[in-house]
């Protein structure tokens, strides 16, 4: 089904299907018009068109055509399909046993390319050694199956031909690509050259891909190159090393999710074999829907640097809604593989010490909030939104209580807040008004920073503006801006839909001054806040006579009243 999903969506574009049903003014580089699920006299219904989908900023419906249509027309998603083949004239088929012998044979090759890579493996003293170097033992290499690609652009290719496999065969199993400007003279290629090879199972130990790693920490290519997507296999599906490690998760009651592949091995040759990887792709709600199956508790151990933060406060958030208890470990070095080469007892401490999510961010917020009304206000707009995450009326109560003990925040008010916002939740209408600056009635978020945070977010979507901001939100800090990028994840949509729309427009220079404008309001806004906390902080040390900490504090607003006087 999934080849004929694709082949529906690359021949029906979601203007027409949605234009079928209703009348859609173009809008910059999106369209809108009144939402056919709820009534309005002013459009907030805009479809994207680079985006294939849509969003509505008054009732909050999204999705693609299959999500409109079955809307629309009151079909299942089984009905929207067969409904949208037919318009797409796509011949639905059922799998017959041709194609369950094709899987079959991709399968076959992929295990023999699997012997392959490990015979490569012991061939090339250089990629052994860098395993070796890296702290992994003979035993992990071979458990794990780890092999290398050579360097040559069709060693694998002719090492499968000669096994019986046609290349068609091997291009369905993902290990060979097509030239892209294909001449009639030029051959497919392997995926993986001159990488580590790190096998890639289901959860019954069924090899169905790879993840090739380059062992130049320095090289142009990506770190990770993992299998394209394809019937058998879908990276946002598939967790490294699970197919070993769900006993121990069974065992144990809890998974623990690292980045990549060596932090996962060095794990498992530790004995900590309750971990699993992402193998170097983004941590998705499938991935945690698998965990969650095997065990409700997740411990999140994510790299120590700024990203590695912003990506497990992201799984963590994941995690969460799905009613599941997470913790996440303050890592003392840059990720667990490098902890647990040099010290493994410190990085169990890491894990035993691990805090729960709402209290990791709660101490964040400690750590960079002197002032208390900040601090208080940080912990409604960071905090209050997470507890109403948490399913179990105990748990959410207990949370509170910590909370509360350690902000000195009544737990009453906590818990009127946290009503509130269940209450309210959804209900705010929001905007697509070219004022950024404008206030919305019943939505209390400040709306320059609504706006910078939508643009960060379509710059992580690969969105292109009239002005070059990739460094433009290089002055906040990582906690800051992963802090921001948490509190806003739930509206991230609607965000990315509104600032294409506004500057969707044909006009770069007035796109450009807006830009700048919004940037540089947002980054005075930001400074002026952290400001007035080290003022307050400030006072405090003076009246409590702390000098060190005075002098600290004072050096710290000098730097930010110069970086405002500059900005």
């Amino acid at each position: 089904m999934t080849r004929e999903i694709e082949q529906i969506k690359d021949r029906l574009d979601i203007v027409s299907v949605v234009g079928e049903y209703l009348p859609l003014q173009k809008a910059g580089s999106n369209l809108k018009a009144n939402c056919p699920f709820h009534n309005e006299k002013t459009p907030s219904f805009f479809v994207s068109p680079s985006r294939g989908s849509f969003y509505c900023f008054g009732c909050g419906a999204k999705g693609d055509i299959f999500s409109f249509v079955e809307e629309m027309e009151g079909l299942d998603f089984r009905g929207a399909f067969e409904f949208l083949a037919k318009k797409a004239g796509v011949e639905i088929t059922k799998v017959s046993p041709q194609i369950r012998a094709e899987n079959d044979r991709a399968i076959l090759a992929i295990e023999e390319a699997n012997i392959y890579f490990s015979g490569e493996l012991e061939k090339n003293k250089d990629a052994h050694k860098y395993l070796l170097k890296r702290g992994l033992t003979e035993e992990t290499i071979k458990k794990f199956s780890l092999g290398f690609a050579p360097a040559g652009w069709r060693n694998l290719k002719e090492y499968l031909t000669k096994k019986g496999f046609t290349e068609e065969e091997i291009l369905r199993a993902g290990l060979i690509k097509k030239v892209d400007d294909a001449g009639a003279n030029k051959e497919p290629y392997d995926v993986f050259r001159e990488r580590i090879i790190f096998p890639l199972s289901e959860s019954s130990g069924r090899v169905v891909g790879f993840s090739g790693r380059s062992m130049d920490e320095d090289t142009n290519p990506p770190k990770y190159l993992n299998s394209p997507d394809s019937k058998i296999f879908n990276k946002s599906e598939i967790l490294y090393g699970l197919d070993k490690g769900k006993n121990a998760i069974r065992e144990k009651d809890f998974s623990i999710i690292v980045e990549g592949q060596m932090d996962l091995l060095m794990s498992h040759q530790s004995g900590i074999k309750n971990t699993v990887a992402a193998s170097g792709t983004a941590v998705t709600r499938a991935h945690i829907e698998r965990l969650k199956k095997i065990s409700p508790r997740i411990l999140i151990s994510l790299d120590a640097d700024g990203a590695g933060v912003r990506a497990a406060l992201r799984t963590a958030t994941i995690a969460l809604e799905l009613g599941m208890e997470v913790k996440i470990a303050k890592l003392t070095g840059k990720d667990p593989a490098e902890i647990i080469e040099k010290n493994l007892e410190e990085y169990k401490n890491c894990l035993k010490s691990a805090l729960p999510f709402i209290e990791f961010v709660l101490d964040i917020i400690m750590r960079e909030t002197l002032d208390e009304r900040a601090r208080a206000k940080r912990i409604e707009k960071e905090i209050v939104p997470l507890l109403t995450l948490i399913q179990s009326a105990v748990e959410r109560s207990h949370t509170i209580k910590k909370v509360s003990q350690k902000s000195g925040i009544p737990e009453r008010a906590l818990e009127e807040d946290t009503e509130r916002f269940k209450r309210s939740k959804g209900r705010a209408t929001m905007t697509t008004s070219e004022n950024p600056k404008k206030e919305v009635k019943g939505d209390v978020v400040n709306q320059i920073e609504r706006h910078a945070v939508g643009l960060m977010y379509a710059m992580e979507e690969g969105e292109k503006f009239a002005l070059d901001i990739k460094d433009s939100f290089s002055f906040l800090t990582d906690v800051e801006r992963s802090s921001m990028l948490l509190r806003y994840e739930p509206k991230r949509e609607e965000l990315v839909f509104e600032v294409e729309n506004y500057y969707g427009n044909d006009d770069p220079i007035r796109a450009s001054r807006n830009l700048e404008e919004v940037i540089l309001n947002f980054k005075s806004d930001c400074l002026k806040k952290r400001l007035e906390a080290f003022v307050a902080g400030l006072s405090r040390a003076e009246t409590a006579h702390d000098k060190e900490k005075a002098k600290e504090i004072l050096m710290l607003i000098q730097e930010t009243q110069k970086e405002l006087n500059n900005k």
